[in-house]
């Protein structure tokens, strides 16, 4: 029952591209941040999506971008494992599940390892 209810958020077409795109690599997905949050405090449509991939999320990204009718182009953040796209009137945001760790000593970027 309470899958029925959060059908609409992901109506968008987007999502079919995610989500068979995550099915051709055999990993899963998983929308977060503030695309979530948006919805269910009912603040309206969301103009950006963050996409958590268990697995790599600029593979993710580049699959989706292979399979939208647009071919839209990949920016790809190495350093931190990330990729982004902009299909429409979204902007399509994709990472790896990782951890990171922050040197308090240093106070410098953080350090990222995959999960």
């Amino acid at each position: 029952m309470q899958q029925q209810f959060y059908k609409d958020a992901i109506s968008a077409s987007i999502f079919n591209y995610i989500s068979k795109a995550s099915q051709e690599l055999g990993i899963k997905s998983y929308v977060i941040g503030g695309f979530v949050r948006d919805y269910l405090l009912e603040r309206g449509t969301a103009k950006d999506v963050d996409v958590v991939a268990v697995g790599s999320g600029i593979e993710l990204a580049q699959k989706v971008a292979e399979l939208l009718p647009t071919k839209p182009k990949v920016q790809v953040f190495k350093t931190y494992g990330t990729a982004m796209l902009r299909y429409k009137d979204l902007e399509v945001e994709f990472v790896g599940a990782r951890k990171e760790s922050v040197s308090y000593t240093h106070l410098t970027l953080p350090t990222i390892y995959s999960v």
